[in-house]
Parts: C-alpha cells; structure tokens; sequence
C-alpha cells in the first residue's frame, strides 16, 4: 500500500510538469474571431457592430488582413443575424520575430 501511494503521489507531481496538449500549439499565421451580440440583435446592429470590431483589429500590430462573414456562425454552422466571424491573417513570419507578434500574444491583445 506504501508503494501505491508513493507511486501515486510521483505521477501526480510527475504530470503536473508535463505538457497538457499531445501536438504543441503552432503558429499558422491566421486567427479565427467570433463576435456574438445578444439573440435579439439585428443583422444591421451586427455589422455596425463588425465594422467596429474590424478596425479595432486591423490596428493590432502584427495583423495583415480581416476578412468578415456577417450572419453566419461557423462554430455551431448556423446562420444568424446576431454573431460575426472574422479571418484574421497575419505578417509574414520573418516580419515577426519579436515575442509580442506571436499569434498566441496577438490573440490575448
């Protein structure tokens, strides 16, 4: 029994340390931006409110292109006229090098 528990205790401070994911996060340059306002929201409400979120994104450094879809959900595949889904395409990775232009930093900004 003193071993079990000794081998318990060692895979649970042994797991901690590990990595959580089995395939590392990997920059592809491109991130997915989902906008939801409430159920209620017009289409029209909906774009006024993309267009805003748009150029809030546009000026993040480190971001080339946005590319919106108005109405459509692309995580639950439904259409709407409540959520937005943005394509935002980032600098080259040789324009890139420093540690704030990650697409994981991009991201939390």
């Amino acid at each position: 029994m003193i071993f079990l528990a000794l081998m318990a205790g060692m895979a649970v401070l042994l797991g901690g340390k590990l990595p959580s994911s089995f395939v590392p996060e990997e920059d592809q340059g491109t991130l997915y931006v989902r906008l939801q306002l409430p159920q209620a929201a017009s289409l029209q409400r909906t774009i006024e409110a993309s267009v805003k979120a748009e150029a809030i994104i546009r000026h993040v450094p480190g971001v080339a292109s946005v590319a919106t879809i108005n109405g459509l959900d692309l995580i639950s595949g439904t259409q709407n006229t409540y959520t937005s889904f943005f394509f935002v395409g980032l600098d080259k990775w040789d324009n890139r090098h420093a540690t704030n232009l990650s697409a994981a930093a991009i991201q939390r900004t």
